[in-house]
């Protein structure tokens, strides 16, 4: 009886007093996305926030106060645990290095391809010098450290 009368109470439109009406399904639809939308802006908000002390941190970090960025570090990484993961970095137009931020090379795979290949061309060429490391001295022991 008691889980055929909670049934009952837990179908759409109906209440425990039956005066009450639930929300028709728009109204209930555009409240759970006004609840998304405020919830999405708080997420973007913490990670903005996160962002703001993670630079902060590399900033004090190259100004030698380690203490202090270890501070920011944490307090990001509370907020976005892996907030180093999600920031783009760029770097200041004079190239210095200083900064806060770093610049993200685009040409990283033409350079990761064109270190490949030329180590694949050292590896194949045949040289009277061999390239790879040999022991000076056959050993016949085995030495497990």
């Amino acid at each position: 009886m008691f889980r055929a009368q909670w049934m009952f109470e837990l179908a759409p439109g109906v209440s425990s007093s039956n005066l009450e009406n639930r929300p028709c399904r728009a109204a209930r639809g555009s409240l759970q996305k006004t609840a998304a939308d405020t919830k999405g802006k708080q997420e973007q908000a913490k990670e903005e926030k996160a962002r703001e002390l993670f630079l902060k941190a590399v900033e004090e970090e190259q100004n030698g106060a380690l203490y202090e960025a270890i501070k920011f570090y944490r307090r990001a990484m509370q907020l976005v645990p892996d907030i180093e993961f999600k920031i783009t970095y760029t770097r200041s137009p004079d190239g210095d290095g200083v900064g806060n931020s770093y610049i993200e090379d685009n040409d990283d795979d033409s350079k990761m391809a064109d270190l490949l290949s030329y180590f694949q061309q050292q590896l194949t060429f045949q040289e009277s010098v061999l390239k790879l490391c040999q022991p000076e001295l056959e050993s016949s022991q085995t030495h497990i450290s």
